[in-house]
């Protein structure tokens, strides 16, 4: 009897089924086993660019934004942000084994385990073309960078129950440092980091700068993952997350970028807005936003946001232009200002706590 062999099945080599993050998890707790190779060193990263560092300066010390940190406990003035270990019952573990299930070969799944890997994907990447990082190379940044928009938040809250409770806690720990913020704080974007390539990491830049249609008040940086990472503020000293559930909080006008990193670090970054305040009917029961201000018990910010996306778009292009204002001196300085510090530095102005004699006036 004649034996055939039997035919191989070609892959893509660059395909990955089993992911580090996921050996990592299961291979116990962090420091136990083999070191896991760093993915970029501060030395990888230039100098902040003059310009930015002199209006980081700036915001930091007047700026509402930091102002508001600086009064809820837990702020590094030599860091310019405030670090928060975030409470509640979190797994870092589960978190870690979530993410990696559904997020392989440059794409996060939200199929439910009954339906097909490609019923509901987010492809991998910024959510536009983006060259400011370490490693431009559009294949490593959709293995190792995933932004999903509010339109998913939804489909992420379903699909993604652990990561989820992070984005909670990090929403509460927030609000009681800034009590004005609760039942207004909503997240705008999230963004994961994976430790795995430097297409991952980030030059100086400013997140204010780089999402023009709406006005954030906060970004987080949270460490989801074992390993060490860090960030740095313009004009600041090094910022180290060094636990699982670690978080930075900062003004998002700051230049800033990315740190140390390794192949097991996984971070998650949120933009935060307020709920934007539009104008409604005066027989409503709804809030300024179209919202109850009162959301019934047990009902979380999130449940609304779809919603909110698409009433606040023009209420925040508004908002933008009143509260964005250009800077002059910075205006007449653009042309010496290098492609990792860009256009943000003329067009993004610090908002003042203390206003002006003249708008004080008005």
């Amino acid at each position: 009897m004649q034996h055939t062999r039997p035919k191989r099945v070609k892959t893509e080599a660059r395909a990955r089924h089993v992911d580090g993050h996921t050996l990592k998890a299961m291979g116990g707790p962090p420091g136990e086993g083999c070191p896991v190779r760093r993915t970029a060193e501060i030395e990888d990263y230039g100098p902040a660019h003059p310009l930015a560092t002199q209006f980081n300066a700036e915001a930091i010390a007047h700026g509402e934004n930091s102002g508001k940190l600086k009064a809820g406990g837990g702020w590094l003035d030599d860091q310019g942000v405030a670090v928060v270990q975030l409470e509640g019952e979190l797994d870092s573990k589960q978190v870690v084994l979530e993410l990696d299930e559904r997020f392989k070969d440059g794409k996060l799944s939200f199929a439910a385990k009954d339906q097909i890997a490609e019923y509901q994907t987010v492809k991998g990447g910024w959510l536009d073309e983006y060259k400011n990082v370490l490693e431009p190379d559009p294949w490593e940044q959709q293995k190792s960078v995933v932004a999903i928009k509010s339109t998913s938040f939804q489909k992420f809250k379903l699909s993604f129950p652990y990561t989820n409770d992070v984005v909670e806690e990090v929403q509460a720990a927030i609000c009681k440092m800034v009590p004005e913020y609760k039942n207004k704080l909503v997240p705008h974007e999230y963004t994961f980091f994976f430790g795995t390539s430097k297409a991952s990491c980030t030059k100086w830049h400013s997140d204010q700068a780089e999402h023009k249609g709406v006005v954030l008040v906060l970004t987080s940086l949270t460490l989801l993952s074992s390993g060490k990472t860090s960030m740095n503020v313009a004009s600041k000293l090094e910022t180290w997350l060094e636990t699982p559930f670690a978080t930075a909080l900062f003004d998002p006008q700051l230049f800033h970028r990315s740190g140390v990193t390794s192949y097991e670090v996984i971070k998650l970054s949120i933009h935060w807005k307020l709920r934007s305040e539009a104008p409604v009917k005066a027989k409503s029961e709804a809030g300024a936003s179209g919202v109850k201000d009162d959301p019934e018990e047990g009902k979380k910010l999130e449940d609304v946001l779809e919603e909110e996306t698409t009433k606040s778009k023009t209420a925040e292009t508004v908002e933008l232009a009143a509260e964005t204002k250009l800077s002059p001196s910075a205006d007449s300085k653009l042309e010496a200002v290098p492609a990792e510090v860009p256009e943000a530095v003329a067009e993004v102005e610090p908002t003042r706590r203390n206003k002006s004699k003249k708008d004080t006036k008005k």
